[in-house]
């Protein structure tokens, strides 16, 4: 769980490295925007994105097979803060 109000690596690499769903929540009471990433850029391919009014909060939950992200997941900010976390899976 972290909370962010910057563009962060939320998962580094790994093989097989799939992104099976997030949970976040703004929390500084203004509407917050960020785009979870496959990679390690904001340049990299989006997986999610998100908006968030103040005080609201998101759940997802990308099936039994997640989305692949073998580069890792960045969460790239747009505006705001918020508090989470990125739920992954190495599959075998």
């Amino acid at each position: 769980k972290f909370e962010v109000a910057w563009d962060v690596q939320a998962v580094a690499a790994a093989t097989s490295l799939r992104l099976m769903g997030f949970s976040f929540r703004e929390n500084a009471g203004a509407a917050a925007s960020f785009v979870l990433r496959h990679g390690t850029t904001a340049g990299d391919t989006p997986l999610a994105y998100v908006t968030l009014l103040s005080g609201e909060s998101v759940r997802d939950w990308f099936g039994p097979n997640g989305k692949i992200a073998a580069s890792g997941v960045f969460l790239d900010m747009i505006s705001g803060t918020v508090i989470g976390q990125v739920d992954t899976m190495v599959v075998a």
